[in-house]
């Protein structure tokens, strides 16, 4: 074993490695052309592994085997962090929350479990399944988690709380697996009683029984766009269905071998099944030894890797889709090359036959476990490590730039908003009391609106951040506000299947515009404010009276995406785009369709006007976009840009370029005359959830699921800003230092003239919610879940005060320097008391 070996430049080619563990090593620069690399240190258990899972950055890896206990490793040292073993019967499914801190887990006890992977503790049993768990999935937005049971049904769980929410009926035999769709839209749950059924994400409700097992389906995957869905079954087929329309595709059949697993590349989305990164092929194994390649558009099989002694368990792809890891009875695991199907590397070490195999986040490692008891660690190739700083706690999936293009706002799946200032990346920390769902800025940008899970509509000091008013409570999720042209009225829209028009001024709810049948996805103001259009899953688009809230046109017969609906610039039209793949503009004051644009090969996933008014550009979920002439109806041309859906098109003001943000986790800049990509932003974690180019500027901002809002340049292609949020930061006044506020019990102080970390302020016994720095920097105060309210020297690092639910804030202390705490510091130390005055304002 060699630490921390300097082999920068080194001639290193055909080099074998493979008994050799290189720990940190420096290889950059290296010649490192057929060097070949093995086996890290292996981890013995007490009894056959069975599964393993790594954490999402790849940090730590947790176990289990035909025993009760999972236990939790660091890939880098192998030490066992923290043994879980609450379950009262084997472990069968483990799977960690987005952001690595919690695990979930499934047993034969019936119950699922959320621990805390630092400190080792079970924080949640989720009961309610009569019979064993077989299959645990997480949304993509981490919010939820469904579990599948041999008691007949599936149900869904807050992945927050752990409190039930709904249980899936209508299968008649065990539920053997449950997946959620990439955008978290649909539910697919594969049973012994032969059906694949999809249920809809929202509703819940089942939308479709897929019949054509002639006996028990065992396994369901998605794609990684979620169009198709693959299922395997006893009958020794795997079936590939359109998610839209329910009809089989493709039989993946097996005539003299039985089918073990199937697996479409992107590991992330289930460990047995997933799709390849462009969804295009899907691997099946079998106990002949044999690993088929099928091709998901025709159905043939493209190629079959051959080498395996005995039958194949397991199949894994490595995350950029290169690579298929394949574990066997033969007690080995192979690396192939997934387009020419050469046989790279044949891993041995294990004793017994292989049970699974997994890449690691970042593809430099394979996780296999066996039921030789042990679970090894394989080095698959070389590469610089990459350490990504990033801060939010909750996907970022709204960026709104305010009209000056001097601060940006966002928010995400939290209970926060932030308020950005562009030219030094300080903000603004707006709460909610459940998610934040929304955020836009008023036409002068002197305020914003934010609209939230909790039915509320509040409006906010853009400057300052400070709370002005609460508006009245929707009975459903607000999901999106806006702003009157004039900044006289605030609409919102609500899963209560309403629109409210709310008078900026009185504060009153002014009209309440009643008629949709089901969730109301959003609400737009014409550019003249005379009119509102709102647009909702019961498929129709409603145009209504700004100051009588009259309904004057109702459009019917659309399916359409959050964001499917825009104003011309000039008010005359509204453009809708549809899933079936159609665009149509609609004439507001007649409300006659004026043109169709039908290009049914493509779902609609958002569309946009040009400045102009001249051009439309409508996204689809298979990576393209298409320009359409609004004069003549006519498809100017039609662009394939991204591996996956767009999610967000957005021209630049002067109308010369658009951005494209899409799950594929890229930004793209486009010249809008010749087609060509300018520049391509692709540092990203996650999937974009918005973008918005800055006013007169050459700057766009966006929001990524990973957690982080950017500010970027757009003729250079390079990051300014990562607007990340340590949950509760704070500053001092002179800016020279910065402090940090965790859920893990510490806060952390930072110089910002050298980034040096100053140390961890420890000593808590729950979550940090909040800190202040006093005016002169002296002090920080801190309020903590532990019930405390601790004052800190920032320069001895000591506790010099602690104020607990046996004191009063307002008890005089010998340091007079000391800034009043926000509310929500206070609400988080129950039991610390504040005078009324203080409290006035805050909803």
């Amino acid at each position: 074993m060699f630490d921390s070996a300097q082999l920068q430049g080194a001639d290193l080619r055909h080099v074998d490695f493979r008994g050799t563990w290189l720990r940190q090593a420096n290889l950059s620069n290296a010649r490192m052309a057929g060097v070949q690399f093995g086996e890290l240190p292996h981890l013995e258990q007490d009894a056959a592994v069975e599964l393993c899972e790594y954490s999402p950055d790849g940090k730590t890896i947790a176990v289990i085997s035909n025993s009760r206990v999972i236990n939790v490793y660091s890939t880098t040292t192998c030490e066992c962090l923290c043994t879980l073993s609450d379950h009262d019967k084997a472990v069968s499914s483990i799977m960690y929350s987005p952001d690595g801190n919690r695990l979930f887990s499934g047993s034969q006890d019936a119950t699922l479990r959320l621990w805390d992977i630092k400190s080792g503790e079970c924080l949640k049993v989720l009961s309610g399944h009569s019979k064993p768990i077989t299959s645990i999935a997480h949304s993509p937005l981490g919010d939820q988690i469904a579990s599948a049971s041999h008691d007949m049904t599936a149900r869904i769980w807050d992945a927050e709380t752990g409190d039930y929410l709904h249980t899936l009926t209508g299968h008649t035999g065990s539920v053997c697996s449950v997946k959620y769709s990439p955008h978290g839209h649909q539910i697919v749950s594969a049973s012994e009683d032969c059906t694949v059924r999809l249920w809809d994400g929202e509703t819940r409700e089942c939308s479709r029984i897929l019949i054509g097992h002639t006996k028990g389906a065992q396994m369901v995957a998605y794609s990684p766009k979620g169009d198709q869905v693959v299922s395997i079954s006893e009958d020794q087929t795997a079936l590939l269905w359109d998610t839209m329309t329910g009809e089989c595709r493709h039989v993946f059949a097996y005539e003299r071998t039985k089918h073990c697993s199937v697996a479409f590349s992107l590991r992330s989305f289930s460990p047995f099944v997933a799709f390849s990164p462009k969804g295009d092929q899907v691997a099946t194994v079998s106990q002949d030894g044999l690993v088929r390649l099928w091709d998901t558009r025709t159905g043939v099989r493209s190629n079959a890797l051959v080498g395996h002694g005995s039958g194949v368990r397991h199949v894994a792809y490595s995350r950029r889709g290169d690579l298929i890891a394949t574990a066997s009875y033969d007690n080995t695991v192979r690396l192939w090359d997934t387009t020419t199907g050469v046989q790279h590397q044949t891993l041995t070490g294990h004793s017994n036959n292989v049970s699974s195999v997994m890449f690691s986040p970042k593809d430099d490692q394979i996780a296999s476990t066996s039921e030789d008891e042990t679970m090894r660690l394989w080095d698959v190739r070389s590469g610089a490590s990459r350490h990504v700083l990033s801060g939010h706690n909750s996907s970022v999936w709204k960026v709104s730039c305010s009209p000056k293009g001097d601060q940006i706002a966002t928010c995400g799946k939290s209970k926060k908003a932030h308020l950005w200032d562009v030219k030094t990346g300080s903000y603004h920390t707006l709460h909610h009391y459940m998610v934040v769902n929304t955020i836009v800025y008023s036409p002068r940008g002197d305020l914003v609106a934010t609209g939230s899970s909790d039915c509320s509509v509040w409006l906010w000091n853009a400057r300052s951040g400070a709370f002005v008013q609460k508006f009245g409570r929707h009975r459903g999720k607000v999901t999106l506000v806006a702003f009157s042209p004039q900044g006289d009225q605030i609409a919102s829209a609500s899963h209560d299947k309403t629109v409210r028009i709310w008078d900026v001024v009185s504060r009153e709810c002014c009209s309440t515009l009643e008629g949709h049948e089901d969730y109301v996805s959003g609400v737009v103001y014409s550019p003249s404010g005379h009119q509102v259009a709102s647009w909702s899953w019961d498929g129709t688009v409603r145009l209504w009276d700004a100051q009588t809230g009259s309904c004057s046109h109702r459009f019917t017969g659309l399916t359409l995406w959050p964001g499917g609906v825009a104003y011309s610039p000039q008010g005359h039209h509204i453009a809708s785009a549809c899933m079936d793949g159609t665009v149509r503009l609609w004439d507001v004051t007649t409300g006659e369709c004026h043109l169709d644009f039908n290009d049914k090969s493509k779902g609609g996933k958002s569309i946009t006007y040009s400045p102009k008014g001249d051009q439309l550009v409508a996204s689809s979920m298979d990576g393209s976009i298409q320009f359409w002439d609004t004069q003549t109806g006519k498809c100017a041309q039609s662009l394939v840009l991204h591996d996956d859906w767009v999610n967000r098109t957005v021209y630049s003001p002067q109308g010369d370029m658009l951005a494209t943000a899409s799950y594929d986790k890229t930004v793209r800049i486009w010249n809008v005359a010749s087609g060509e990509c300018r520049a391509t932003i692709q540092d990203f974690q996650g999937a974009i959830g918005d973008i918005a180019w800055i006013e007169a500027s050459s700057q766009i901002s966006s929001g990524s699921f990973d957690k982080t809002g950017r500010l970027w340049d757009v003729e250079t292609g390079t990051c300014q800003y990562i607007l990340a949020d340590h949950t509760t930061p704070s500053r001092t006044l002179q800016g020279d230092q910065v402090a940090s506020a965790s859920w893990d019990f510490t806060v952390t102080l930072w110089n910002l003239a050298t980034g040096e970390c100053l140390g961890p302020l420890n000593a808590y016994q729950s979550r940090v919610v909040s800190l202040v720095y006093s005016p002169f920097g002296s002090l920080i105060v801190t309020g903590s879940m532990d019930k405390t309210v601790r004052l800190r020297d920032t320069g001895t690092m000591d506790c010099v005060n602690t104020l607990d639910e046996r004191k009063k804030l307002t008890e005089k202390s010998e340091h007079r320097d000391v800034s009043i705490l926000p509310l929500h510091t206070l609400e988080a130390s129950r039991g610390c008391e504040m005078d009324g005055a203080s409290m006035r304002g805050w909803p």
